[in-house]
C-alpha cells in the first residue's frame, strides 16, 4: 500500500494506466489527481500511451486453407528433391497422411507463428477492453458522489467506498478486506429500494488479497434506491439475498 505521507502519483502512472494497482492505491491516485494538475497530466499521458499499444500490432486471422496450401507447397518441394532409389519408384505421389507425418516438424514454426498472431490479436482486444473500463471508472470517480461503507454486525470489517454517478446510473464499489470464499460461493451486489425490495447488481469475487473493484450500471434510476449491500451467495448468484450480508452502504438521494 502506498504511503500517503510520501505519495507521488506520477510514479504510479504506468501501473495505473495498465490497471495494475490494487483498489486502495487506485483510489488514492484518483483522489490525489483531483487536486494536482501535474499528476493528472501524467496519468492522462500514461493512459493515452497505453491505449496506443493496442494499435501497435493489428489483429490478424490466418487465411483460409492455410494448412492445405502449406502441405501442397511443401509436397511439391519434396517431390523435386533428387533421390537414388534402389529400384524405380512405383509412384511419386505421397499419401496425405504420410506427407503430414514427414512435414509435421516443418510446420511447427508456422503453427507457432499463427498462434502468436492470434495471441497478439486477443491481447489487443483485452487491452482495449481494460483501457475502456479504466476510462469508465475514472469518469465515475470524477463525477460521482462518494459514500463510506458502514459496519455490518457480525461480519468482518470491510473497508472501502461506493461511488454513485446519478446522471449515468453507474455505481462503483471499491472494497478491501473481503473474506475469501470457497469455489461454490460468490459475492452478490444488491441495490435496495425504500420498501426493502432488492435489485441484483451482479456477482463478483475478491482477489487473493480480499480486494474488489466492481463497476455496474443500475437496473433502474439510482434515485429509486436508498442503500447498497453485498451478501455471500451460492456460485452464480441468487434471485434474492440468502446469505450473510458483508457490506452495507447508505445512499443519500435527496
Amino acid at each position: 500500500m502506498t504511503d500517503r505521507r510520501d505519495f507521488h502519483a506520477e510514479e504510479l502512472a504506468g501501473a495505473y494506466a495498465l490497471g495494475a494497482l490494487d483498489p486502495d492505491e487506485r483510489l488514492l491516485v484518483d483522489l490525489h489527481i483531483q487536486n494536482c494538475a501535474r499528476c493528472a497530466r501524467a496519468i492522462e499521458e500514461a493512459i493515452y500511451t497505453t491505449a496506443l499499444l493496442a494499435h501497435a500490432v493489428d489483429a490478424a486471422v490466418p487465411r483460409p486453407n492455410l494448412e492445405d496450401r502449406l502441405l501442397e507447397r511443401l509436397g511439391r518441394e519434396e517431390s523435386l528433391r533428387p533421390d537414388v532409389p534402389s529400384e524405380p519408384p512405383k509412384s511419386r505421389l505421397i499419401p496425405r497422411r504420410a506427407l503430414g507425418q514427414i512435414l509435421r516438424p516443418r510446420l511447427l514454426p508456422v503453427a507457432a507463428a499463427v498462434l502468436l498472431i492470434l495471441g497478439v490479436g486477443t491481447w489487443n482486444l483485452q487491452l482495449r477492453a481494460e483501457v475502456a473500463r479504466q476510462h469508465r471508472i475514472d469518469a465515475v470517480i470524477a463525477n460521482a458522489e462518494a459514500y463510506p461503507l458502514t459496519v455490518v454486525t457480525g461480519a468482518p470489517v470491510v473497508r472501502g467506498k461506493v461511488f454513485v454517478d446519478y446522471p449515468t446510473g453507474q455505481v462503483l464499489l471499491a472494497a478491501d478486506n473481503l473474506p475469501s470464499l470457497p469455489t461454490d460461493r460468490t459475492y452478490q451486489l444488491w441495490l435496495v429500494r425504500p420498501d426493502g425490495q432488492r435489485d441484483s447488481g451482479g456477482v463478483f469475487r475478491a482477489d487473493s488479497q480480499g480486494r474488489a473493484m466492481v463497476l455496474i450500471t443500475a437496473p433502474a434510476s439510482l434515485d429509486s434506491y436508498v442503500s447498497l449491500g453485498v451478501t455471500n451467495e451460492p456460485a452464480g448468484g441468487s434471485a434474492g439475498p440468502t446469505g450473510q450480508r458483508v457490506i452495507n452502504c447508505q445512499l443519500h438521494t435527496e
